[in-house]
C-alpha cells in the first residue's frame, strides 16, 4: 500500500463506437510515441456501487460521482486498490480518507475545482501522476457527479495519448461528462474561448 495523501482539430465522428481510447503508450528511441488503444464499446455500462449510481469502467480505471462506505466495499470486491478524490475538502461531509484506509485502499485527495479559466493544470497533472503509479492496478476516481473526472479523462487523452480534442471529449461523455460547462472547461483549457463560467 502506498498510503494516504492530501494533496483540435475538429473531427467528424462517423462511427462513434469505433473511436479509440488511448490508455497506454510506449516512448520509442526516436521520441515518437506508440499508442495502444481500445474501442469505445469497451466502456462499461453504468453500475451502482452504494451511493455512486454511475460507476463506469474502462481498462483499470473506474470513474464515478460521490462514493460512500458501501461504494468502497464494492470497489474492494472488484479489485480496486486506490481511490482518487477530486473534490475539495470543504465539499466533503464525512471522513472519506479514514473510511478508504479502513477498507484497505490507498487514498488521495487532489481537488480539481474548475473556474472561469477552465481546469487547473497542476491538479490535472497530479491526478495523471497518481494514476501512473497504479499501472496494472485498478483505480477509482470520483468527484461529486463524475464530471470533473471525465474532464480529467478528456485532457489526459489529448495530452498524454495524442488524441484530437473532439474525439477525446466524445469519449469522456461515456464516462459521465453530462454538463455542458464541463466540456467548456476542457475547451478553455486548450484556449477555446467560451463565455460561460464552469460550475461544479
Amino acid at each position: 500500500m502506498k498510503g494516504s495523501r492530501t494533496v483540435g482539430n475538429i473531427v467528424s465522428i462517423v462511427n462513434f463506437a469505433a473511436l479509440l481510447l488511448f490508455v497506454g503508450s510506449t516512448a520509442n528511441a526516436d521520441g515518437s510515441v506508440e499508442v495502444h488503444g481500445i474501442t469505445a464499446s469497451e466502456f462499461s455500462q453504468p453500475q451502482t456501487w452504494g451511493s455512486a449510481k454511475n460507476v463506469v469502467s474502462v481498462k483499470h480505471l473506474y470513474m464515478s460521482g460521490q462514493i460512500d462506505e458501501e461504494s468502497l466495499k464494492v470497489a474492494r470486491e472488484n479489485g480496486v486498490t486506490a481511490v482518487i478524490n477530486m473534490r475539495g475538502p470543504d465539499e466533503l461531509k464525512w471522513d472519506e480518507e479514514a473510511a478508504t484506509v479502513a477498507a484497505g485502499l490507498d487514498y488521495y485527495n487532489v481537488p480539481v475545482v474548475p473556474g472561469e479559466e477552465g481546469f487547473d493544470a497542476d491538479a490535472i497533472k497530479e491526478v495523471t501522476r497518481l494514476v501512473g503509479l497504479y499501472k496494472g492496478d485498478k483505480v477509482l476516481l470520483h468527484c461529486s457527479s463524475g464530471n470533473r473526472v471525465s474532464g480529467w479523462l478528456a485532457i489526459h487523452l489529448v495530452d498524454d495519448h495524442g488524441m484530437e480534442l473532439d474525439p477525446a471529449i466524445e469519449l469522456a461523455k461515456l464516462a459521465n461528462m453530462t454538463k455542458p460547462t464541463t466540456e467548456q472547461g476542457v475547451r478553455e483549457f486548450y484556449g477555446e474561448h467560451t463565455d460561460t463560467a464552469i460550475k461544479k
